[in-house]
């Protein structure tokens, strides 16, 4: 990164070399700090999930292939076919905060039936990109399985599996933005409730 600088100099070019010595022992290049602040952020399409918004998103995976089913800001999630994203990828669903349009959560849905090696594939490709998981509950073999990467950023990505369905989810989660979201959606839910009860109510 190149660093603009302003010199004034009236008298030799002694004073020049001096005063741009001062001047770069003052601000030191950032170029590891730069590189290590490149490396822990947590990016998809080459967008950085912290402070990714559904545009953001919309555009980028658009430009990467993606085909929207639905994408719609009246819903918490827009989906889209990630057939042309992610190998054995059937879909995309990315979930947002409605107030403020962060991201909250994005996840790849890989179908499979009786293939129970699936979970681990996919584990391996998320490791040959952030090394290994902070976590592994379960047995590949058999049951639930999911493997969790506590990113630097604050991001947490899990690749995990239910049973008796092999099928595999790869999730990105921003904690701060899935409690956002969840409590909006938790927050309708009870909107919802408490206006069927009223309705109820009146009928009897």
């Amino acid at each position: 990164m190149s660093l603009d600088r302003t010199v004034s100099v009236a008298t030799t070019g002694f004073a020049v070399v001096f005063l741009l010595a001062a001047t770069a022992g003052a601000n030191p290049p950032a170029k590891p700090a730069t590189k290590n602040e490149a490396a822990a952020q947590t990016t998809v399409f080459g967008v950085a999930l912290t402070s990714a918004k559904r545009q953001d998103i919309r555009e980028a995976a658009k430009k990467e292939g993606a085909t929207p089913e639905r994408e719609d800001d009246k819903y918490w999630f827009d989906i889209y076919s990630a057939k042309d994203l992610l190998d054995g990828a059937e879909k995309l669903q990315v979930g947002y905060v409605a107030a403020t349009g962060q991201l909250a959560v994005l996840e790849y849905v890989l179908p499979s039936f009786m293939d129970t090696e699936q979970v681990a594939r996919i584990s391996s490709m998320v490791q040959a990109k952030y090394g290994a998981p902070s976590s592994k509950k379960g047995n590949i073999g058999l049951g639930n399985v999911v493997h969790t990467w506590n990113r630097k950023d604050g991001v947490v990505i899990t690749v995990s599996r239910g049973w008796p369905s092999t099928t595999t989810s790869l999730t990105f989660t921003v904690p701060a933005g899935k409690k956002a979201m969840d409590a909006e959606i938790a927050a309708n839910e009870k909107a919802k409730v408490e206006q069927q009860s009223q309705k109820n109510s009146r009928a009897f």
